[in-house]
């Protein structure tokens, strides 16, 4: 593998609502607090400027009280359609690197499919990890509904 070479995850899941409201759950705060993160995790802050170029930050927190920071930048939103923005890790108020998630929300069974791609991780055991989160956040957004 060269040093310069990226990598990326894909993850799909059908939800039993409709796009708008599973579109809704990743772009307003009071929505996002309700499932964001991991299982096991919480969210008690989610801010969000749903815009080209609006920025959005959520706090995760373990039960333990640990929390975790991640930010990013809106780059193209597309309501009830598609979502994307970029992701970053802040570690004391300084940002780790910079990925991009991309989602897309199309009516499928009676509810929605949401297409996640994020990409831009430097290491497979960091593409992994993000795997797994996704995965289980995604769980937490179909206890939602």
């Amino acid at each position: 593998m060269s040093g310069n070479q990226v990598l990326g995850l894909d993850l799909s899941r059908v939800v039993k609502a409709k796009p708008g409201a599973v579109f809704d759950a990743f772009t307003k705060s009071d929505e996002m607090k309700k499932w964001w993160g991991p299982e096991g995790m919480t969210c008690p802050n989610a801010d969000i400027d749903l815009r080209p170029g609006g920025a959005w930050e959520t706090l995760m927190q373990a039960p333990d009280g640990t929390t975790r920071d991640v930010r990013g930048t809106f780059t193209d939103i597309e309501p009830g359609k598609k979502l994307a923005y970029t992701w970053a890790w802040y570690t004391d108020g300084k940002p780790g690197a910079e990925s991009k998630v991309a989602l897309e929300f199309a009516e499928k069974d009676g509810g929605t499919e949401v297409r996640l791609h994020h990409d831009g991780f430097v290491t497979q055991e960091e593409c992994t990890q993000h795997q797994m989160g996704w995965a289980s956040s995604l769980n937490c957004l179909e206890q939602i509904f």
